[in-house]
């Protein structure tokens, strides 16, 4: 799973953001890209209606079929910015949701933390390269795997 946060009103950084992560939804092979979820989460749910995102998405070359916008509560959205500390460092003296940061982070199929990309500007070939290989070291390492499950 790629995740990232944004706002629909961003007049900036998360248009770019989400035009990187479109770029590498396009490099992946077919047959990855429908096993790697991409999910950006906004950090304004206050005023990031559905529609609103939908439009963002769409308007910065995300594809939906493997990609979701999503909303959580206020209290949610910062529980989580404080987690990850999104809100942290230099740009934290800015009010939110426009001081949040710009990482974007790989997860693998069991939700562990892979990798944290600094994320303005983010190297999408460089994150496409590596999904390809950790799914690839996944597939390779299946039948082990599915032992260790038993």
């Amino acid at each position: 799973m790629v995740f990232n946060v944004f706002f629909a009103s961003c007049p900036s950084v998360c248009p770019r953001q989400t035009q990187a992560l479109a770029e590498v939804q396009r490099r992946l092979s077919p047959a990855l890209g429908q096993r790697v979820q991409f999910v950006s989460l906004t950090v304004d749910p206050e005023n990031d209606a559905p529609e609103t995102m939908k439009t963002f998405a769409r308007s910065n070359g995300a594809r939906l079929h493997n990609w979701s916008f999503v909303r959580t509560s206020a209290s949610a959205t910062t529980a989580l910015a404080q987690q990850l500390e999104l809100f942290a460092g230099p740009r934290q003296a800015q009010a939110a949701p426009a001081g949040h940061g710009t990482s974007v982070y790989l997860f693998d199929a069991g939700g562990h933390l892979m990798q944290r990309y600094a994320g303005s500007p983010l190297d999408a070939a460089r994150l496409a390269r590596e999904i390809e290989q950790l799914d690839s070291w996944y597939r390779s390492r299946e039948p082990e795997l599915d032992q260790a499950r038993l």
